[in-house]
């Protein structure tokens, strides 16, 4: 999250109904997020609020209702720098050929933007905000929200950091002062550049907009006709309270593989730990364990990383809405993790070396093409899972064969058969081909492109199976 302010510490929105409450705003400190009840300035309302016909009620509301329609056609955006395109991409193409392998990609400087809805294909699903989306630049007056990097303007909220997503379904406009006009749409996007790491795994569909931070959905509603103007506006449904921050300071760590090379912060956050706590072990592990992955992966450019620790599951689950002893939040650099033994090469440190993972590689190697690369060489990293040395996984029992858990069958089988499977199978490869031809080939493949990595890698998908089966 780097230097910019954590918008999700500072504010406190209220869950507000559909209808208006007369709740007056929490102080905001630094930011400038407020309660949705507080009357608009024409400052905050110009970036939010767009002059548009009400939304057609036979137009889809909902991610859910528009992917019903029919086979989406994804739309990335190209106008950022060659990383940040290829990041945006792949993110793109790693939800295509999970769900939808038939579905057409095209860039977007492939819409006649001109044209007005016409000129878009049929049931867009756009991915990059307007400042790394060129289609969006284009039509960026007549959106219902303002964004840039590092800064998002929904409504009479304000909210800056460039840690923040927006998953929406974008009610159609026709063409006016503003703007040629555009078709239904649905968009992925965030803050950051490109801002869009893993940002699928939000869980959502059944909302006309969701605003994500470091903890998940922190705003839910719907787009809603504004009076006899015609203008559509964002109405809140909920908004999280981030009580448990407000009331925190982190410890900050500074993150280091090598001597001389810039150091990456770690904020680390005790989530209700009691008040004599001492959780300078934890820490400790902690980065412990993000040092030992970001070595191993051979990273040195290193990104600040906060990291919010949990004296349960329970609670965990509670304020995050994920379960489980970890999990990562890429898109905004943020890790979560529920305390366990900090010693050395112990639980917490494996953890953390294992979700830190997620982050490092996202940063310098961009969205993995397949789960079973992503958590494959998160658990090779750590060397461990559920516990265990991943070594004692090594077996001659019949195991599904790589090229089925490429696809869907990877998340539908026990995770406790295919995430071992994805790390002895990472390290079988990294012994044959070497780490530097894992993570410019295959980490980035697709079930659709497997087998042209593996060419371009100097194998074969026969030759690393049967380098995975030997080293079962």
């Amino acid at each position: 999250m780097r230097a910019e302010p954590l918008v999700w510490l500072a504010a406190v929105l209220t869950a507000a109904a559909l209808a208006c409450n007369t709740n007056e705003p929490t102080k905001a400190d630094a930011s400038s997020a407020t309660s949705a009840a507080q009357p608009p300035t024409p400052a905050a309302a110009s970036g939010s609020a767009s002059a548009a016909p009400a939304p057609d009620a036979r137009e889809p509301r909902t991610p859910n209702e528009l992917l019903a329609r029919g086979a989406p056609t994804f739309v990335v955006g190209t106008s950022g720098d060659d990383l940040t395109d290829k990041k945006l991409r792949a993110q793109a193409e790693l939800v295509r050929s999970m769900l939808f392998p038939a579905a057409p990609l095209i860039e977007d400087t492939k819409i006649d933007v001109a044209a007005g809805p016409a000129g878009w294909p049929k049931n867009p699903v756009v991915y990059g905000g307007p400042h790394v989306n060129a289609a969006l630049a284009a039509i960026s007056r007549q959106l219902p929200f303002e964004m840039k990097a590092g800064l998002l303007k929904l409504g009479r909220d304000t909210m800056s950091s460039d840690t923040f997503v927006l998953i929406t379904v974008v009610p159609g406009r026709a063409a006016d002062a503003d703007g040629p006009g555009y078709p239904t749409f649905l968009l992925y996007a965030g803050t950051g550049t490109p801002g869009v790491a893993e940002i699928n795994g939000l869980k959502h569909g059944s909302d006309g907009f969701l605003v994500g931070d470091a903890f998940g959905a922190f705003m839910r509603g719907d787009w809603a006709p504004d009076g006899p103007t015609g203008k559509v506006r964002p109405l809140l449904r909920v908004s999280q309270e981030r009580e448990d921050l407000e009331h925190n300071d982190p410890v900050t760590l500074e993150l280091r593989t090598k001597p001389g090379k810039p150091a990456g912060k770690v904020r680390v956050w005790s989530i209700r730990a009691q008040p004599n706590a001492d959780d300078a072990p934890h820490r400790s592990a902690v980065l412990r364990g993000l040092e030992s992955a970001a070595k191993k992966l051979g990273v040195e450019d290193l990104p600040d990383i906060d990291v919010f620790l949990y004296p349960s599951g329970e609670l965990k689950a509670k304020l995050t809405g994920f379960a489980g002893d970890g999990h990562a939040v890429p898109y905004a650099r943020a890790l979560h993790m529920v305390k366990a033994p900090p010693g050395p090469d112990g639980p917490l440190e494996h953890l953390a070396a294992h979700e830190g993972t997620h982050i490092l590689t996202h940063g310098a190697w961009g969205p993995p093409g397949t789960p079973l690369l992503g958590e494959g060489v998160a658990v090779w990293v750590s060397g461990h899972y559920g516990g265990k040395p991943l070594a004692s996984f090594a077996n001659k029992e019949k195991a599904p064969p790589i090229r089925a858990l490429l696809g869907p069958d990877f998340r539908r089988l026990p995770e406790g058969e295919t995430y071992p499977r994805a790390g002895l199978f990472v390290g079988a490869a990294v012994r044959e081909i070497g780490l530097p031809k894992v993570r410019e080939h295959l980490f980035g493949a697709t079930a659709a492109t497997w087998d042209a990595a593996c060419a371009a890698a100097g194998t074969t998908p026969e030759k690393l199976e049967a380098a995975s089966t030997a080293s079962r």
